[in-house]
């Protein structure tokens, strides 16, 4: 299902070289190369490191969960981080103002800040207008 979605979702995903296997992650990969990437997560992600994977947990259910990614990560001795839309957002109209991203959506901002290496591009990229948050301005976050 999630990789339906993300085909449909980001162009070109069939083309993107990836595997899938029905062994945890914690199977596949040392404890210490894991980032798991929950909303939170104290630890902030400034950088993406070519010798760490980043998982992208998610759950497809009626409502959010708070600390579950982040409850899943300790309890398998694993390193989180999330996403700095706090830091490198500002509110600029009405809107939800939620932070509740999708599957597809985090993964479009880890690609955008992959080629962009910029925060605010990725993250104005990838989140929906309706919740009323934007990437600050890459010279005004400088300027602070």
């Amino acid at each position: 299902m999630t990789h339906e979605v993300c085909k449909e979702k980001n162009d070109g995903f069939d083309n993107y070289i990836w595997n899938r296997s029905s062994k945890s992650v914690t199977e596949l990969f040392p404890p210490d190369k894991i980032i798991y990437l929950s909303p939170d997560s104290k630890n902030v992600l400034q950088n993406i490191d070519h010798d760490k994977v980043y998982v992208i947990g998610g759950l497809v259910d009626s409502c959010v969960k708070k600390n579950m990614s982040l409850d899943y990560s300790n309890g398998n001795c694993l390193n989180s981080a999330r996403l700095p839309i706090a830091e490198n957002c500002e509110k600029l109209y009405n809107g939800t103002y939620k932070q509740i991203l999708t599957i597809n959506q985090v993964f479009e901002i880890l690609l955008k800040y992959y080629e962009s290496k910029n925060w605010p591009v990725a993250i104005n990229a990838a989140l929906p207008k309706r919740v009323g948050l934007v990437g600050r301005d890459v010279d005004a976050v400088r300027d602070k």
